[in-house]
C-alpha cells in the first residue's frame, strides 16, 4: 500500500510540474501578444501566437492524460500484485500433493473442478499483473519525457515471470495427478457395475 502512496504522491508531482509548465507558457505568451499589440503587429502574428498557445495547451494536456493513465495501470498492477502477495502469505497458491484417492468419482472431479477454478483465478492475476507492467514500461519509455526509471519494475516483473512459470508447472502437475485420479475413480465405478 506505501507503493501506491508513493505513486499517488509522483503523480501529484507531476500534475503540478505540468500545471505550473502551462501556466508559464500561458503568461509568456500573454505578454507577448501585448507587446505584439503595443507595437502594432498585426493580427496574423497574433493568430501564430494564439495558435502555439492552443497547440503547447493540447500537448500538456495530452501528457497529463498519459500520466493519469500510467498511475491508473500502475495502481492496478500493485493491486493484482499485492493480491498475489496476499495469495503467497496465506498458503494460496501452494499446490496439494495427492495423498489417498478419494472413495467416489464425484469427490474426484469435484476436487479437480476446484483445482481447476482456483489455478484460473491465479493464473488470470499472474497474467493482469504481468500486461500491466509490460504496458507501463511500454508507456514509460516511449519516449520517456516522464524521467521515470523502469528499472525497479522490471525486476518485479521477472520475479513475478519466473513465480508464474514455477507456479504455473506445479499447478499443471496438480491438475494432470487429479485427472489421472478421476479417471481412475470412474475406472474402478465402472468396474464395479460390471460386477
Amino acid at each position: 500500500m506505501s507503493q501506491v502512496k508513493s505513486i499517488k504522491e509522483q503523480c501529484g508531482k507531476f500534475n503540478e510540474q505540468f500545471k505550473t509548465q502551462l501556466n508559464a507558457e500561458v503568461e509568456y505568451t500573454l505578454k507577448l501578444s501585448e507587446q505584439l499589440s503595443s507595437k502594432g503587429a498585426s493580427d496574423m502574428e497574433k493568430s501564430e501566437k494564439v495558435s502555439e498557445l492552443i497547440h503547447l495547451h493540447k500537448e500538456i494536456k495530452e501528457r497529463i492524460e498519459t500520466y493519469d493513465e500510467i498511475f491508473n495501470k500502475t495502481v492496478k498492477f500493485h493491486h493484482a500484485k499485492e493480491q498475489l502477495e496476499g495469495l503467497i502469505k496465506n498458503r494460496g497458491l501452494e499446490v496439494p500433493e495427492i495423498k489417498e484417492v478419494p472413495n467416489d468419482t464425484s469427490h474426484a472431479k469435484t476436487q479437480l473442478n476446484n483445482a481447476q477454478e482456483k489455478h484460473s483465478r491465479v493464473r488470470q492475476l499472474y497474467k493482469l499483473a504481468l500486461m500491466l507492467g509490460m504496458d507501463i514500461i511500454s508507456t514509460v519509455q516511449h519516449p520517456n519525457p516522464f524521467n521515470v526509471s523502469v528499472k525497479n519494475l522490471r525486476r518485479q516483473l521477472e520475479a513475478l515471470e519466473s513465480d508464474s512459470l514455477s507456479w504455473g508447472c506445479k499447478a499443471d502437475k496438480y491438475e494432470e495427478e487429479l485427472s489421472h485420479v478421476l479417471h481412475f475413480c470412474t475406472t474402478r465405478d465402472e468396474i464395479h457395475e460390471v460386477w
